[in-house]
């Protein structure tokens, strides 16, 4: 609906996590980000853009951005709509966005490779 703040929030995510993914602005050119590209008058899904970008996150960009009918479900509609759908994996059941097994307790590898190099 437009006017919803919640929703143009949404949107805003949704626009941000595209430019992350694909290196492109999903509403024409912007913030120093070529345009992205259209598919049949839509703009194309991450997943079109760039092959190698996770199925969950190319769901919520889609939802967000008003293309929920290429993955059969619903738009997000708000901020807490997309961090559960984030969170959860999305609600078509899929495996979280970060693994169950994702071992956050310790630095990370980069940081642990310089750390035990030579010196």
């Amino acid at each position: 609906e437009e006017g919803d703040p919640g929703q143009a929030d949404a949107a805003g995510i949704g626009r941000i996590l595209y430019a992350a993914l694909t290196g492109r602005w999903p509403d024409g050119d912007g913030y120093g980000l070529p345009a992205a590209p259209r598919i049949d008058g839509r703009i194309a899904s991450p997943r079109q853009v760039r092959p190698g970008v996770p199925r969950v996150l190319d769901e919520v960009v889609d939802r967000t951005l008003g293309n929920s009918e290429r993955h059969n479900t619903r738009p997000l509609r708000n901020p807490a709509e997309v961090a559960d759908a984030l969170n959860s994996g999305t609600t078509s059941g899929r495996a979280s966005v970060v693994g169950e097994t994702a071992d956050t307790t310790g630095p990370p590898p980069a940081v642990l490779r310089e750390q035990t190099g030579p010196g």
